[in-house]
């Protein structure tokens, strides 16, 4: 992964820069497939801003924060860019789940499968028989008509 950081209106310290490397290298644990991350760091009077942009196989995740603190504008923005990496591979895990589902739908099923299917089946034809007897006025599934 590779990471820029770049400092405008003031220069980045050496404690600042380690900062950014270990947390952005904490943030790998929602993605192992981060390209690239850029942090835009800046000064306006008294407003510090922290700016993050990584790159995700084609996907563009971007975090602005602004406070009175650049630690914890880049904090924040972290925090904004990894609820999206959760999102992100959420969206992208559901989608194996769900097509496991699509195999079952499409019939693509094992023999354990098939023989809940047929035990399913089985059961809803016989919920479906008509076991009422006229002449008699008894069921005969073994369940008695209410009386009227």
């Amino acid at each position: 992964m590779n990471i820029v950081i770049t400092g405008r209106h003031f220069e980045i310290t050496d404690a600042l820069r380690q900062h950014i490397n270990d947390k952005i290298n904490k943030a790998n644990k929602y993605s192992h497939k981060i390209i690239e991350a850029s942090v835009k760091l800046g000064i306006e009077k008294y407003r510090h801003l922290a700016e993050i942009n990584m790159q995700i196989n084609g996907a563009l995740l971007s975090a602005k924060e602004e406070t009175e603190d650049m630690y914890t504008s880049f904090d924040r923005a972290l925090e904004k860019i990894e609820r999206q990496l959760r999102k992100y591979k959420g969206r992208h895990t559901n989608k194996t789940h769900n097509s496991a589902k699509a195999a079952l739908k499409r019939g693509d099923n094992s023999p354990d499968q098939e023989s809940a299917w047929d035990e399913e089946e089985s059961f809803s034809q016989f919920m479906a028989e008509d076991t009422y007897n006229d002449e008699t006025g008894i069921d005969e599934s073994g369940l008695t008509e209410p009386e009227r």
